[in-house]
């Protein structure tokens, strides 16, 4: 039954390879031209543009090699032009070959020293480790593909002694011996013995090969025969405090499918991979992808995905947790809720497969830090949580990639990594960039994007609260499709995992890719390393700012520079001096500083610090002065900072404050002393600007009321209709008011308050009219 699901799965594959030629992406024209995000006229802005096409995901029973039994449809989720221009926008700061960190070919195709007969012709699924008494000493492994399409391979090793420049390769001896190997991992121990651990076949297994320090690899040791095994991983109690009750313990967890133990297993070595315990149960269910790692006080955590296959799907990232080195352990714990992402991304044919967790301990302070890929936002992003307490809480899960939120573009397969510092880096494949226009990529590839792979990363140098900009760590993007190897079901295979080490300077991303730097001209998967440095001196985020930015004639400005040290690693030796504006005076005893040593020097009025900057502290300074009286309105007050790193670079910062005159009542009307207004004369105010016609406030006395106000159109005059005044009657009135920024009104060239008389009283008149007797007649006369 399983045979017919695989190839049932593998003829749907092929159909629909066959029948969906818009798996590739879409070609049309737009800015930037070499970019193609979908065919036609540009949409709208708020419309989606078709970058990805429809894809398949598997989905079905799991058998024992993880092979799905049938395949289902992927939406496809394209982003609106905005989102996707703001991506084109932010990749032109990765496409600077001067900002890209140096990149080594590890591994080399061909007759692989200790392989016999076998080509090897690709190489995928790679982890890199860091020796704990040798910072250059590295150790790596991968698959080792002699027959890609049919999806055959052995695992080896890669070895670095001189910080990853250059490197061995080989398969060791015994790893022959078996049907095939798979799924390598590596380790150190605390006294710089290296490890190698193999899932078997023929027989079925999984087994630890041994490299003491200065000796070639031992034999290949058995772990457990009892289980059908998958995924396994490894951890060594490297003692960093040197107090661990557990030192050079070794720790092995995997995923069983039968035997007498299932789910995820673990089983422990005390005696330096002499002899191992019988495997005990963790936890069961739909769970994969264990990791475990080890505190500095010996306590030892496993870290796993449940539900994490065949999304979008709501799953866990759970731990259990042992406090006697490995024989017992505490009952699963939920550390994160995800949503799982495709077992293949839209427009993609390679297994992703599942989001499988990534995980570290802190050396430090046994902080424990996990990531993993979600798809939350309908596309894959990397996202990240830590506990500070031993896993009693984590963090709320944050997202580490800084690309636009949901804009179609995958990122995928992380991988963290703790420097002995303390500092946290994490690695991952992304699809942000197009694919680039090399020879090798095919025609109808170039300029696709969310198609081709590079490697980007981020670091913390605060236990994961805060992250550098993303790092592009991959020298080329590079096109997964060239000498794509095939599971048993027919899927792409790039590998279900890669690796990150760090040290105190560098950090090391590890990876496979078809890239060409010139020593890959057949463009096989071959296995790739960047030797990524911490960041040179830079202080370009320092800062300098003023309180408040509008001063009036006469008023106090504050002044606060922060010097902040973005990545040097050493002692960073500062300097800064300020030398005041002429229209300012200092103010004495207001010189502040955080640390070093600053001074003030009256003669040529210049303020100066000067101290050492370790790695991202910031130091502040902070001053005050007075500005002279009888500046004019809108004269700039500009105050200059230079900031000297100590290696020849120099930053000026500057802070701008601007002189504004309070606002004034410039006249009024009635005038102050004015007499014989009319009763019904309208009260106008003109102001020095334009004031908040809300904040208007009068008081007459007496008061007539029914005052009501109308402004002008540009807020500077308001005519004050009112009752009729009374005759004779002196009036007072006071105003208040606030300008468009809130600065209080001031009396101006008019007084405020003001009086005025009003009309007096007019004048009595009496009529006087003749007086007529009825029936009395005046004597005419001649």
């Amino acid at each position: 039954m399983k045979s017919f699901a695989r190839v049932l799965s593998s003829l749907l594959l092929m159909a629909l390879l066959v029948g969906f030629p818009t798996l590739s992406p879409l070609a049309v024209a737009g800015p930037p031209p070499e970019i193609r995000m979908g065919r036609g006229s540009p949409p709208p802005q708020g419309e989606v543009v078709p970058i990805n096409g429809p894809a398949y995901r598997a989905v079905g029973p799991i058998g024992p090699d993880f092979q799905p039994a049938g395949l289902l449809p992927i939406p496809p989720h394209n982003p609106t032009r905005a989102i996707l221009e703001a991506t084109l926008a932010q990749n032109q700061r990765y496409l600077d070959p001067a900002a890209i960190p140096e990149n080594v070919q590890v591994s080399y195709s061909g007759y692989i020293s200790g392989s016999g007969n076998l080509f090897i012709n690709d190489f995928s699924e790679c982890m890199v480790v860091l020796d704990p008494t040798n910072p250059n000493h590295l150790l790596g492994s991968s698959k080792f593909f002699y027959n890609p399409q049919g999806y055959d391979f052995y695992t080896g090793v890669f070895e670095s002694y001189n910080g990853g420049h250059t490197w061995t390769e080989a398969i060791p001896n015994g790893v022959l011996n078996y049907s095939l190997t798979s799924d390598p991992v590596n380790t150190f121990d605390h006294l710089g013995n290296g490890y190698f651990t193999l899932l078997t076949r023929g027989p079925t297994g999984v087994d630890m090969l041994k490299k003491p320090v200065g000796y070639y690899w031992q034999p290949p040791v058995v772990v457990d025969r009892t289980t059908y095994t998958d995924k396994q991983w490894i951890a060594s109690d490297q003692d960093p405090w040197g107090s661990s009750p557990y030192a050079g313990n070794l720790y092995m967890s995997w995923t069983s499918f039968g035997g007498p133990v299932t789910g995820i297993v673990f089983s422990r070595s005390t005696d330096g991979n002499q002899t191992w315990s019988p495997p005990i149960a963790l936890a069961g269910g739909n769970v994969q992808g264990s990791v475990p790692g080890v505190a500095p006080d010996g306590t030892v955590y496993v870290v796993f995905g449940r539900n994490i296959f065949y999304g979008p799907t709501s799953g866990t990232i759970e731990f259990v947790k042992s406090t006697n080195g490995g024989v017992s352990f505490s009952p699963p714990a939920v550390a994160a809720n995800i949503t799982a992402i495709p077992f293949r991304f839209s427009n993609s044919w390679f297994r992703t497969p599942a989001s499988l967790p990534a995980f570290a301990v802190s050396p430090v302070d046994g902080n424990l830090y996990i990531a993993w890929a979600d798809y939350r936002h309908n596309d894959a992003d990397i996202y990240f949580a830590r506990s500070t307490n031993g896993g009693v809480s984590w963090s709320t899960p944050v997202r580490l990639n800084d690309d636009p939120l949901s804009n179609g573009i995958d990122q995928f397969q992380p991988q963290v990594s703790v420097a002995p510092n303390g500092r946290v880096a994490v690695m991952w494949f992304d699809r942000r960039l197009p694919c680039p226009d090399l020879p090798w990529i095919p025609p109808d590839h170039r300029g696709d994007l969310n198609f081709c792979i590079d490697t980007f990363m981020t670091r913390s140098f605060d236990e994961g609260q805060t992250w550098t900009p993303n790092i592009r760590a991959g020298a080329q993007t590079w096109d997964w499709t060239l000498n794509l190897p095939l599971d048993g079901s027919g899927n792409g295979f790039i590998g279900d995992y890669q690796g990150i080490a760090s040290n105190n300077d560098y950090d090391f991303p590890f990876w496979n890719a078809t890239a060409n730097l010139g020593n890959n001209p057949e463009n096989y998967q071959e296995i790739f390393v960047a030797i990524v440095p911490l960041e040179p001196p830079d202080l370009s985020s320092s800062s300098k700012q003023v309180t408040p930015s509008l001063v009036h004639p006469g008023g106090t400005l504050t002044y606060t520079i922060l010097l902040y040290n973005e990545g040097y690693t050493g002692t960073l030796n500062a300097r800064m001096s300020d030398t005041l504006p002429i229209s300012t005076t200092f103010l004495s005893g207001t010189l502040r500083w955080s640390a070093g040593e600053a001074s003030y020097d009256p003669t040529s009025r210049t303020i100066t610090w000067s101290g050492s900057l370790p790695m991202y502290a910031q130091v502040s300074v902070t001053f005050a002065v007075t500005t002279a009286p009888g500046l004019p309105e809108g004269a700039p007050i500009v105050n200059r900072a230079l900031i000297q790193d100590g290696f020849g670079v120099s930053f000026w910062r500057t802070a701008t404050a601007t002189v504004v005159l309070p606002p004034a009542l410039l006249a009024t009307r009635p005038a102050d002393g004015e007499t014989g207004l009319p009763l019904t004369a309208t009260v106008i105010l003109t102001f020095s600007e334009a004031m908040s016609t809300t904040s208007l406030s009068l008081a007459a006395q007496p008061d007539p009321g029914g005052w009501n106000a109308s402004w002008s159109a540009g807020n500077t005059v308001v005519a004050l209709e009112h009752a009729p005044f009374a005759y004779s009657t002196t009036y007072t009135l006071t105003v208040w008011a606030r300008d468009a920024q809130g600065e209080e009104l001031v009396p101006g060239p008019v007084p405020n308050p003001w009086t005025f008389t009003t009309l007096p009283t007019p004048p009595m008149y009496r009529l006087y009219l003749p007086l007529v007797l009825r029936g009395y007649a005046p004597p005419f006369r001649r």
